[in-house]
């Protein structure tokens, strides 16, 4: 197989094929897939909560290419990071350094086991009798419709009442993916926000999630687990909870904040199941377990720690690394390190300049500290004030703190960390900047002395570039810009290639990396798309989804011109986008029974570069690169209508080779005063793959929703 540019690929079989990623939602017959190991880590299934979208990698390329730039050190670190792992395998980037040797066996021991490409798996989940574990066809969605031909809008699947508000704004559900196990074990937990009483649980996880005809319940999930977790063993407390928890890498177990009498708590959680368990009726059954007895608990079991303040904001974030360690901060601007956390015994570090004081004057209340453990190995945090911090987890006691950023009222959410290109991006509504009153910051994440960017100026950070809002308007003071997420291109380049986006007071954006290239205020005025003026936008959540899974039936040996013969082409068509190895085409002819055909300008899109494709039976994917956040109704007069929906709305929109695919939003849901952050399901065409995730701010119910408009 030949690979112009094995590094650049997001859906590249060089060092991880189609069945790893089908794997993760079709299960073995009779065994468990090979695990694949990182470090210490064993990744046996996929965690998804908000901490995966706050640090991210860019495509750090092969070794070689990484010891001709000499950053081969560099490279190890990020290759070597179970959560760039987890990364690449849920979104179907290749898999590079050691880790590729296991996804690569993995891939083969599932080509064999189940069949290669989509087409056979398909074939063979028709020909083969249920078993029993909610095995499913690719061919059929959970409300009976075609996968390849689903409806125009997103729907709607299910809608549960939590009993309370649920998740704040800004904050995210976690979902959890197996691999080569039964797809109804997956499970996605929610916090109520309810004052939790035995009654009212605090937290409840829904499994069987994928529901409908061939799915795994008639109408709706079933409660896994439902907990009310007091601290210190009492049990009518009126804890509440409603902040993003994070789970353990292989599933077993979640870590959350709850807040009683005015102090937060970390809960760490081992899960089992509770059949008997509702949203309205947790289990009892559970004795509270002392610090020093968790680590041999049998599950279900939990245990509390204290922080000694409150926390409204700051939720935790866990290191995949090996460390067994979890950062988390406090409403006085405190960030504690607690270590021992899934598999020791959890408690607060007291030594070596923890709790680190990050902020230590004005509104000092955290958001949720970021680490990078890439080459940095430093924590980021926010803070109600709108400060930026940043310290080593080495030295957590000299903390660097930027100029005053975000002026607005509202919450000043966690950056996003780019552990490739050790940069850092911050998003601010409302900066107090009358001449461009919304800025993207970026910072070197080495926070090197320096002047930071003009809308910080005076910050201890190292020189950065601001991206302004380039409006002739002044921003209103409760102005906010929800967390930013990059595009396809960016993540299978090297970080200085395609778009973030970014929803501001309504409006989704659009912001070229290459517009960073030097210090100083750039400007953006031109919006992907205006849904809404003065409303509250969600974080905004990138999915490249797969319409079509199929594979090559001739080889390519040409750039040029050609005629692409596949096992199907059912569902493709003119205008679609075709991922075969790590180059991506572009659909000029309509599909005709297995052939369709690429003219010459359709080689080579998105950001990739035309090759040979000489394998056969390789992965053909039809794909489309997705954007989700979700919008508030503005302000009378000012009221969201577009893509269908009217109001507050949840919209999609498809920015594959976004310099041509800009405006409007694809799709919308209605969903009254909007939606916390949207987590989705992994890359697959099965069954149930490819829903979002996401509570409402009003109706307060946990929602998972069908994708729209693959076609």
């Amino acid at each position: 197989m030949l690979h112009a540019n094995p590094s650049n690929s997001r859906l590249s079989i060089a060092t991880l094929t189609l069945g790893t990623i089908a794997a993760f939602a079709i299960p073995a017959l009779g065994q468990e897939a090979p695990a694949i190991h990182v470090g210490s880590a064993q990744i046996t299934g996929l965690p998804d909560d908000w901490s995966h979208r706050h640090v991210v990698f860019s495509n750090p390329g092969t070794e070689q290419e990484a010891i001709g730039a000499g950053r081969h050190e560099q490279w190890q670190r990020v290759v070597n990071d179970p959560r760039y792992v987890v990364q690449q395998l849920k979104n179907g980037l290749p898999v590079q350094g050691p880790a590729a040797i296991d996804a690569e066996y993995r891939a083969k021991w599932l080509s064999e086991t189940h069949g290669r490409g989509g087409a056979d798996l398909d074939k063979r989940d028709d020909d083969r009798p249920d078993s029993g574990h909610g095995e499913r066809s690719h061919h059929r969605d959970g409300h009976g419709k075609d996968r390849n031909n689903p409806p125009s809008s997103i729907k709607r699947d299910w809608s549960m009442a939590l009993g309370g508000p649920g998740l704040a704004l800004g904050q995210y559900p976690a979902k959890y993916s197996f691999k080569g196990t039964a797809i109804c074990s997956d499970y996605v937990v929610y916090p109520t926000g309810a004052a939790g009483t035995a009654a009212q649980a605090t937290l409840v996880a829904f499994t069987n999630i994928y529901v409908g005809t061939g799915g795994c319940a008639a109408s709706l999930p079933t409660v896994y687990w439902a907990f009310n977790t007091p601290p210190g063993g009492v049990v009518a407390n009126s804890a509440t909870a409603n902040l993003s928890p994070v789970l353990s890498y292989n599933g077993d177990q979640v870590a959350f904040v709850e807040t009683y009498s005015s102090t937060g708590y970390l809960v760490i959680l081992k899960m089992a199941s509770e059949p008997t368990s509702a949203y309205n009726n947790p289990s009892s059954a559970l004795a509270y377990t002392a610090v020093a007895g968790y680590k041999a608990c049998p599950a279900p079991c939990y245990t509390t720690i204290s922080l000694g303040a409150a926390d409204t904001s700051s939720a935790p974030f866990y290191d995949y690394s090996g460390t067994d360690t979890l950062y988390i901060g406090d409403n006085t601007g405190k960030v504690h390190e607690v270590t021992g956390v899934f598999s020791g015994t959890p408690a607060i570090d007291t030594i070596a300049g923890w709790p680190a004081t990050a902020s230590s004057t004005g509104s000092n209340a955290l958001s949720s500290p970021v680490y990078d453990s890439g080459a940095s190995n430093r924590i980021f945090v926010t803070d109600a004030g709108g400060y930026l911090h940043t310290f080593t987890v080495a030295a957590p006691g000299t903390v660097t703190t930027s100029g005053q950023l975000e002026h607005s009222p509202n919450v000043f959410g966690p950056p996003v960390v780019d552990s490739t290109t050790e940069l850092v991006y911050t998003f601010i509504g409302y900066s107090g900047d009358t001449a461009n009153p919304s800025y993207i910051n970026r910072f070197p994440a080495a926070a090197l002395a320096g002047t930071g960017p003009s809308d910080a100026t005076g910050s201890g950070f190292g020189t950065g570039i601001s991206y302004g809002n380039g409006s002739t308007t002044t921003n209103p003071s409760g102005s906010s810009m929800g967390a930013g997420s990059f595009d396809n291109t960016y993540y299978t380049g090297t970080g200085t290639t395609g778009n973030l986006y970014t929803c501001e007071n309504g409006v989704v954006y659009q912001i070229p990396l290459t517009n960073f290239t030097s210090a100083g205020v750039k400007t953006f005025s031109t919006p992907v798309s205006t849904v809404g003026i003065a409303a509250t936008c969600s974080p905004v959540t990138e999915f490249l989804g797969v319409k079509l899974a199929t594979t090559l039936s001739t080889a390519i040996n040409t750039v040029g011109l050609i005629t692409v013969t596949v096992a199907s082409t059912t569902g493709m068509a003119v205008g679609d986008y075709v991922q075969i190895d790590s180059e991506i085409m572009l659909v000029a002819t309509v599909p005709t029974g297995t052939t369709f055909t690429v003219a010459l300008a359709g080689r080579g899109q998105d950001g990739t570069t035309p090759a040979t494709h000489t394998t056969t039976g390789v992965p053909v994917q039809d794909i489309k690169d997705w954007l989700f956040t979700s919008v508030a109704g503005g302000a009378s007069g000012n009221a969201v209508t577009a893509a269908g929906c009217s109001g507050a709305c949840v919209f999609n929109y498809n920015v594959i080779n976004s310099a041509a695919t800009t405006g409007n939003p694809t799709a919308g849901l209605s969903e009254t005063g909007a939606t916390s952050g949207i987590v989705i399901d992994n890359q697959s065409t099965t069954t149930g793959a490819q829903q979002i995730y996401f509570s409402t701010l009003v109706g307060h119910n946990a929602v998972q929703a069908s994708q729209a408009a693959l076609q």
